[in-house]
């Protein structure tokens, strides 16, 4: 058998309660009127419209929570579940887009199944071969599939835009499924993520997930094993929730915390997993909630309907794009968009750019011709006030932006001579005129 071998660091103190003390609701209201006061928040200034409302939607979601966990009985966890909660799994949860008193709810509302991975000894935690032998064969198979895409003449950011627009289809979506993989071998549907199949010793594979993330560097993988843990973590404790607590009530928390994080994670993805859509994940998992929880109410289906509505805002499917505005206004939500790295680029530059027939009359985000200096003008005024407060990784999908749309209305400025109409008309006027702003938001970065 192989061990995973933990780091050692100085143990942290568990909280008796359930999670990390939220804000007053008063503090939490003035954090919507001045995010410069949040602590995590890395943005200074006022957000716009479309990022507040998502805002407000997290915060929400987390008051939901703290009222679902309030005055739910206290839970004592053995002290090597302890150190490897603190040491381990929760640093590791983080990474992927979760907040520590979340993940920390998980794995104590479900704790007398979730101590079945241990108790840890000689500094490591064991789990079965086989479940190594499957994690191989898949990524083997994501590989091979990744190293076939490789030679297809697609640029990089039309790729990740197919698989968006795989993950986010309605008629899957409608049934519950999400195949971003299909072609991977059916054996990872039946590892211990899947609801129905799960058992409670299943809870020892959790450490070997988490340690083939620490070392993957395939990305296409990478994204599936975090598409697991995120599953698995919600299923397994839904299903062995500890019997001290009221089942209707844990649920209700359950799906409150899974959908706060997912709108924390679209409107700001964590560092280094900017291209991987992990709210995607947190989605997939509340549309399976939603089939199989008997528990589940009016307003928790609302949820998800709004969920899926603000989810194509941020990164529509192709062909599409939702009307825009009635001033035109819809671009507010761009600068949210490009927070995600090449399907966010590729989704932007989709909504602003012209059709390569040049023979229709508004852009793929049915932006009429007329209108476009405009909404650029305000676009550019947004994206050049959040630029200094934004991380690096989006600050360079912004210049990526400009430069992937500058390069489409160059093509149209080459072409548009060899065309006729009231649309050709107003291209000659539109397109130096987008030119010259790209141009001039280019510089004011630099």
């Amino acid at each position: 058998m192989e061990t995973v071998y933990l780091d050692r660091h100085a143990t942290a103190p568990i909280r008796e309660a359930f999670a990390e003390p939220f804000l007053p609701s008063h503090q939490q209201l003035s954090l919507l009127q001045n995010p410069a006061i949040t602590p995590s928040s890395k943005r200074s200034s006022r957000p716009d419209g479309f990022e507040e409302r998502i805002r407000r939607f997290e915060v929400t979601a987390q008051e939901k929570f703290r009222e679902a966990i309030e005055d739910l009985p206290e839970v004592r966890l053995a002290d090597w579940f302890t150190r490897l909660l603190e040491n381990r799994i929760i640093p590791a949860f983080t990474q992927i887009g979760f907040d520590a008193h979340f993940a920390r709810a998980l794995f104590k509302m479900a704790a007398p199944g979730w101590q079945q991975m241990g108790p840890i000894t000689n500094d490591c935690v064991w789990f079965h071969p086989a479940l190594i032998r499957d994690i191989k064969e898949i990524r083997n198979g994501v590989i091979s599939k990744s190293r076939r895409k490789s030679e297809d003449l697609f640029r990089p950011e039309e790729m990740w835009s197919q698989n968006l627009h795989r993950s986010v289809d309605k008629r899957i979506t409608q049934k519950g499924l999400f195949p971003l993989f299909e072609t991977i071998p059916t054996s990872w549907i039946i590892l211990p993520r899947a609801y129905p199949l799960l058992e409670k010793h299943h809870a020892r594979y959790l450490p070997g997930y988490l340690d083939f993330l620490d070392r993957e560097t395939n990305q296409e993988f990478r994204n599936v094993l975090v598409r697991i843990i995120i599953e698995f973590a919600g299923n397994y404790t839904l299903k062995y929730l500890g019997r001290i607590f009221p089942k209707e009530r844990a649920t209700a928390a359950l799906f409150n915390a899974y959908e706060a994080l997912f709108w924390k994670n679209l409107r700001n993805p964590p560092t280094g997993f900017e291209d991987d859509l992990i709210f995607c994940h947190f989605f997939r998992w509340a549309i399976m909630f939603r089939n199989r929880c008997a528990a589940i109410n009016h307003d928790m289906v609302k949820t998800i309907k709004r969920m899926e509505e603000e989810m194509q805002r941020v990164l529509p499917l192709m062909d599409s794009c939702p009307p825009a505005g009635r001033d035109y206004d819809d671009y507010g939500r761009l600068p949210v968009t490009l927070r995600h790295g090449c399907p966010g680029i590729s989704a932007a530059v989709s909504y602003m750019e012209i059709s390569g027939a040049l023979t229709g009359s508004a852009t793929g985000g049915r932006l009429p011709y007329a209108a476009i200096p405009a909404a650029l003008t305000g676009l550019f005024q947004i994206i050049r006030k959040k630029y200094p407060a934004e991380t690096p990784a989006t600050q360079k999908s912004i210049r990526l932006f400009l430069r992937k749309l500058k390069e489409s209305y160059s093509s149209a400025n080459t072409h548009r001579m060899s065309t006729s109409g009231e649309s050709s008309r107003q291209l000659r006027f539109v397109v130096p005129r987008v030119l010259g702003l790209i141009d001039q938001m280019s510089a004011s970065l630099n």
